[in-house]
């Protein structure tokens, strides 16, 4: 099973929640419902409830980046630098908007393999058509 270099998935079994940002624009997308259901999976897939926080894009990105946040939800253009600094998992939806491709999707912490596993499986789950 491959580690997480900073513990994720451990510290969320031992205190059995999964610190989650939420961009506040995610609220808009038309894919929100998907991403609750993403969250909801993803935390108890890991033994945890979400405790979910909202904000601005880059706000929580640099708090997920300093280890305060487990994961980070919403939109995301595939143009963003953040897709070299932090791992986002595969698209839960795709959107265009003009010449931007968007994706509703997840952020984690790179480097917590353990735990970018167990959420690529469930973001895998919600994208693949019913």
């Amino acid at each position: 099973m491959p580690r997480d270099q900073q513990g994720t998935l451990e510290r969320i079994a031992e205190m059995q929640e999964v610190r989650v940002g939420v961009i506040a624009a995610a609220a808009q997308s038309p894919h929100f419902a998907r991403l609750r259901d993403f969250v909801e999976r993803s935390s108890a897939a890991a033994g945890g409830r979400p405790r979910v926080e909202d904000g601005t894009a880059e706000a929580l990105l640099l708090r997920l980046e300093a280890g305060q946040l487990d994961l980070v939800v919403g939109e995301f253009d595939r143009a963003s630098p953040w897709y070299r600094r932090v791992h986002l998992l595969p698209p839960i939806a795709t959107r265009s908007e003009g010449d931007s491709e968007i994706e509703a999707t997840a952020a984690a912490r790179n480097g917590e393999n353990g735990w970018i596993m167990l959420i690529e499986r469930e973001a895998r789950a919600l994208s693949t058509p019913s």
